[in-house]
């Protein structure tokens, strides 16, 4: 879209891309030819965090449209209402800063993807854990 910026690669030769310091990246404007964070697998953009060394956090909020409540608020009709909403089609991020470290789910194409804070790699595991697409 017009207003939105992109990360590329650091050798990017265009006139608006500008390096990130301390990264192997740039940003520069988005066009219609580049790849959206929200059009990922979301298996992808976990592995695009790991690589680049960011929370995954980080990465869902700049991807998908966010919802601040804690999983455990999620109720069913709840979440068939977020299933059913137009917002859902890009995806949903469900957590709060009540809890930082509590479970997040992004609700994506009717699939329900978890968060799960991993201590010991200092970042996040994802993995479908509802009406997975195989």
């Amino acid at each position: 879209s017009k207003g939105s910026w992109c990360y590329v690669s650091n050798k990017c030769k265009l006139p608006s891309a500008t390096p990130v310091p301390y990264t192997n990246v740039a940003a520069k404007r988005c066009s219609h030819l580049d790849e959206s964070l929200s059009h990922l697998l979301i298996e992808d953009a976990a592995k695009l965090a790991d690589q680049q060394h960011l929370d995954q956090g980080l990465i869902a909020g700049h991807a998908y449209i966010h919802k601040d409540m804690l999983v455990s608020e999620v109720t069913e009709p709840l979440l068939e209402e977020i299933k059913n909403s137009q917002e859902e089609k890009d995806g949903v991020l469900i957590w709060s800063m009540r809890d930082h470290f509590a479970r997040r789910w992004v609700v994506r194409k009717g699939a329900i993807y978890e968060h799960t804070l991993n201590t010991t790699k200092r970042g996040w595991d994802v993995k479908c854990i509802r009406d997975c697409h195989a």
